[in-house]
This record gives structure tokens, C-alpha cells and sequence, in this order.
């Protein structure tokens, strides 16, 4: 170092390195002979250094390398980079004409790395080629330069990237306007299924996004879990890339492999503004996913206003097995709360799913005695039979009686189509103590049904022990 610094004779500086002088020897600075060199132009010691082993990839603490400190002098390039170095590579498999394009190097310098022999498609450690390095800085000239020098169309890297989905990455938005203009593939996947739009969506790269879709790409690609693009957008929280994704055609019913569609991602999210413009387009927010989970089953304990924007405002939906959104707030557990909300939102107390099962049927069976409480205070129908002839006094009796008094004192004074009172059930399954409970807070007995049966009829018809029947009499 202090030879170059001094100027001194190039025989000097050969004597020093034949007598065991280091060439790769750095200062506090970082800085070694060879970048000394370059920063003075002393063409003679660089020409010296490069051919007796100096590490042309050597960084100093600023993270120049005497390589990126002469890549706008095309002259002292030439000289650095020779036959006797030309195929070196940095520490990560980096060629000199990585560095260059990275680095927006000259025209003129790329054209000499070029001309002297280093490959226009070599890949380093991670499998990238120059035109890679080139996205990194958006380096679009360089990405044309290296288009007509014959780079492969849709090379991949280690991970099935392409030079597109790097442009994505690195926000390249001229480089990657140069290589649709060459005519790479818009749809070509990474291993990880994922196309430069689904990367796109991802990283909210929206100009790359109008870029990429203006030259055709699959709106509706999905990556190896199935996922798809307007799904990639909305569980990154990109909400300007989902509106562009629908505005343009993205299909939101599409499912991955887990059963999942978009609406399912907008209420992980919890942001009203995704769920909002999902509600809009009628995908339902009781679809279900392979565990039965819905949109409003994951939305359901973050409040009325975000329960609202999912819901919309169809108060007949229903999931496949016909759940209402009160179905499902049994399902999920929910908080009373939202009980409340969806009966003053006007939906159905009594409706019933595909096992014929109501809300508050549900709600008996599931020990959710505060719900059972509040839908009965709101007239909810305990007679509705099910596919298998139970309703809730049935279901209380068999599977939670501490709700059976509740339900009694909601329907003293009512009956079924048929005119069969809570007692008539209970005749039917419920053992002595039951029934003596009953009538010791107020079912009548003696009260006949359309048919004229008392609950000791039906306990007759249905061969209940004699004490069960005597007791009814």
C-alpha cells in the first residue's frame, strides 16, 4: 500500500510481492493495494496486482471493491479485469459481469466483460444469472444489452424464479417492461407455484402488476396449495392490488386446498376495507373451508362492525348444510353478544339446518345456557322436531337439564302445530324426577293435546314404565 501510495517503481512493488508482501492486505479502511491502485488510476500497479492473485471482489468498509470502483472507466476496467482473472468469482459465485450490471456499469464496460469471454448466462451460488444482478438496480439497459447478447428466455434460478418475478423483488419496473417487450413468459411458476403476478400481488407492486396483466397474465393462477393470485393479495393486505385483481376478472370463489377462497383471507386479515370489497362481490361469508370453517365464523369475536361488513345484507344465507349465521354463532361458541346482534339484524331464530335442528336446539345441546335464555326471551320454537324426532325439550332433557325449567317457564302457555306441550315431550324420555320437577313448577298434566292425549297417553304410547305413566295420571 505504501508503494502505491508513494508512486513508487513497478519493479519495487514485484520485488515486495516476491518477498512475501500480502496483495490482499487491507488497511483500517478496508481498502487493499489493488484498490488503492484504482482509486489513483496507477495503471501499472493495477495491472501488477491483477496478475499476481489481488482480489478484484475485495470490499472496504464502504462496500466499494477496487472491481466497482472502476466500472465507469471503461480504460482502467480493462486493465483490472484480464485473461488472468476473467473467471473469477466472489464469494457467492458473483462474475465480474454480475457486478457490473448490478451496478449499472457503462455500456462500453459491459460490452468488454462480454466480448472478453465471460458467459452471458453464467449462474452464481444461488443460481441467478447477470440478468438478475441487472433487476437488482433496475439496471434496464443492462437487461437489453444482455437481451440481444442471447440471454436464454426464462432461465430460473435455484428457487424457479425468473428474471420477471426478480424484477417483482427488486421493484424493477423498466427492466421488466424491457423483457415482456422481449417476449418472457407472464405465467411461468417458481417452485413454489407462484407466478411474477402472484408475486406481484404480494409485494403490492401495482404498476408491475398493470404491466404484467396488459400482457395477458393469468388472473386466476394458483400456486401449489392453490391458492391464488387475488388470495396472495389479500392475506399480504394489499388491498389496491385486490381491486385491481377483481376489477380485471379475478375470479374471488376459487378455493386452495384447504377449502379456502378469498373471503376466508379477508376475515383473517380483519381489515373492513378487504372484507368489504370481497362482501361485494357475493361470494358467501358462511362458504365453508374442509373444517367447516366460514368467513363469519373466523370474523366472529372481532365486533359488530366488522360481523356486519361480512354478512352484508341477506338475511336468508345459509352454509351448505343450511346453518344461518345463529347456527353458526352456536358452532363457534360465541359470545352473547353476537347472539343479540344477529337477532336485531333480522336473522331466522327458527331456522333449520339440514339435520332439521334449530338455534336454540343447537344452543341446549352445546351447554350454551346463556344463549338458550336469551333466544327463548325472543320466542325461539323449542317444539321443532329434527330428522330424527328430538327438539330442544328433548335434547335438554337427554343432554342439559339444568336449561329445562327455562325452557318450561318460556312455553307454559304454548304447544306445538299439534297442540303437544312441553309435559307431552318430556312423557316421552324424561324419568320420574324429571317429570315431578316439571309439574312442581307449573306443566300441567292434565292438558290434551289435538288428538285429546294427556302426557300420560304419550308416555303410554311410547311403553314408558308404568311409574313413569302413573305419575302423569
Amino acid at each position: 500500500q505504501i508503494a502505491t501510495l508513494g508512486g513508487m517503481s513497478s519493479s519495487l512493488v514485484i520485488r515486495l510481492i516476491n518477498a512475501g508482501a500480502r496483495v490482499n492486505a487491507a488497511n483500517k479502511k478496508g481498502l487493499t493495494p489493488l484498490a488503492q491502485a484504482v482509486a489513483l488510476k496507477n495503471v501499472e500497479h493495477i495491472k501488477i496486482y491483477s496478475t499476481h492473485g489481488a482480489d478484484i471482489f475485495a470490499a472496504d468498509i464502504n462496500g466499494e471493491s477496487p472491481l466497482t470502483r472502476c466500472l465507469r472507466d471503461g480504460n482502467i476496467l480493462k486493465i483490472l479485469v484480464n485473461a488472468s482473472n476473467l473467471k473469477v468469482t466472489d464469494a457467492y459465485g458473483n462474475t465480474p459481469l454480475h457486478i457490473a450490471l448490478e451496478h449499472k456499469a457503462t455500456a462500453g464496460s459491459v460490452r468488454y466483460l462480454l466480448d472478453a469471454g465471460i458467459a452471458v448466462d453464467v449462474a452464481n451460488c444461488y443460481g441467478e444469472t447477470p440478468l438478475f444482478s441487472a433487476t437488482k438496480s433496475d439496471n434496464y439497459q443492462g437487461v437489453q444489452q444482455l437481451i440481444k447478447a442471447g440471454a436464454i428466455k426464462n432461465i430460473t434460478d435455484n428457487q424457479g424464479n425468473t428474471a420477471l418475478h426478480a424484477c417483482v423483488r427488486w421493484a424493477a419496473e423498466k427492466s421488466c417492461a424491457k423483457l415482456l417487450a422481449a417476449g418472457y413468459d407472464v405465467d411461468i411458476k417458481n417452485q413454489s407455484g407462484k407466478t411474477p403476478l402472484a408475486e406481484a400481488a404480494r409485494q403490492n407492486r401495482i404498476e408491475i402488476m398493470k404491466q404484467l396483466i396488459a400482457k395477458g397474465a393469468n388472473l386466476n393462477s394458483q400456486d401449489v396449495t392453490g391458492k391464488s393470485i387475488l388470495m396472495d393479495a389479500i392475506q399480504c393486505k394489499n388491498p389496491v392490488a385486490a381491486s385491481l385483481l377483481l376489477k380485471k376478472g379475478a375470479d374471488p370463489t376459487i378455493v386452495d386446498v384447504y377449502g379456502r377462497n378469498a373471503f376466508h383471507e379477508a376475515t383473517t386479515t380483519e381489515l373492513e376495507e378487504l372484507i368489504s370489497l370481497i362482501q361485494k362481490t357475493g361470494v358467501s361469508p358462511l362458504s365453508t373451508d374442509l373444517h367447516g370453517k366460514t368467513p363469519f365464523g373466523i370474523i366472529i369475536r372481532k365486533g359488530d362492525k366488522l360481523i356486519q361488513s361480512t354478512l352484508g345484507t341477506n338475511r336468508n344465507i345459509v352454509d351448505v348444510n343450511k346453518n344461518n349465521p345463529l347456527h353458526i354463532a352456536v358452532i363457534e361458541n360465541a359470545p352473547l353478544s353476537v347472539f343479540e346482534l344477529l337477532v336485531k339484524l333480522g336473522y331466522d331464530i327458527n331456522a333449520k339446518n339440514n339435520s332439521g335442528k334449530t338455534p336454540v336446539q343447537l344452543a341446549v345441546s352445546a351447554g350454551m345456557n346463556d344463549a338458550v335464555k336469551y333466544l327463548l326471551s325472543c320466542g325461539a320454537d323449542v317444539f321443532t322436531l329434527d330428522t330424527t324426532g328430538s327438539n330442544a325439550v328433548t335434547t335438554s332433557i337427554t343432554d342439559n337439564p339444568s336449561v329445562l325449567i327455562d325452557i318450561l317457564n318460556a312455553n307454559k302457555n304454548k304447544t306445538d302445530a299439534n297442540g303437544n306441550t312441553v309435559l307431552h315431550y318430556a312423557a316421552q324420555c324424561a324419568d320420574s324426577n324429571v317429570l315431578s320437577v316439571l309439574m312442581q313448577y307449573g306443566a300441567d298434566k292434565y292438558t290434551k293435546n289435538k288428538k285429546g292425549e294427556t302426557a300420560a297417553d304419550i308416555a303410554q304410547n311410547f311403553n314408558r314404565p308404568a311409574d313413569i305413566i302413573q305419575i302423569l295420571r
